[in-house]
């Protein structure tokens, strides 16, 4: 049987790509779910003290300009494997993180008052820390014809 150019060249790109990419052809994608968790602390609650400490730890974080309210922690992580919906945040929040992991606390008090920070884990292998991606503070706007004073 005699074989055309064209087809010599097809039987070689296959066998190129057979030779190149088999691994990924045979094994499954590692599956990675993202994970999402709400919590709800109050302002005298031994958690929410230690959620304002852990804020007051991180080095280049906006401190805090209000007394704290009621405070919502939402972490979003990627986790391969196993998941495990129970349980919110630790407290106290973790020292360390992984890659692309976000933090973001909000302090709302009566009154509508919100002061919120979002934090970013940095960094790989042993290294890295909390970084500070997002910061704001606004409250209500009580007389639209004055917006600037509160």
């Amino acid at each position: 049987m005699t074989r055309t150019p064209v087809s010599r060249l097809i039987g070689c790109i296959l066998l190129i790509v057979w030779v190149v990419f088999p691994a990924a052809a045979e094994r499954p994608a590692d599956p990675s779910v993202t994970v999402r968790t709400v919590t709800r602390y109050v302002a005298d609650s031994p958690e929410a003290a230690s959620i304002a400490a852990w804020i007051d730890r991180v080095p280049g974080a906006d401190k805090r300009t209000n007394p704290l309210g009621t405070l919502r922690v939402i972490r979003v992580r990627s986790v391969s494997g196993e998941v495990s919906t129970a349980g919110g945040p630790p407290v106290p929040l973790p020292a360390n993180g992984v890659p692309g992991e976000t933090i973001t606390i909000s302090n709302t008090l009566p009154g509508g008052i919100v002061e919120s920070w979002t934090f970013e884990w940095v960094g790989t292998g042993g290294g890295g820390g909390w970084k500070q991606t997002h910061y704001e503070s606004h409250a209500p706007v009580t007389q639209p014809d004055r917006p600037n004073e509160l």
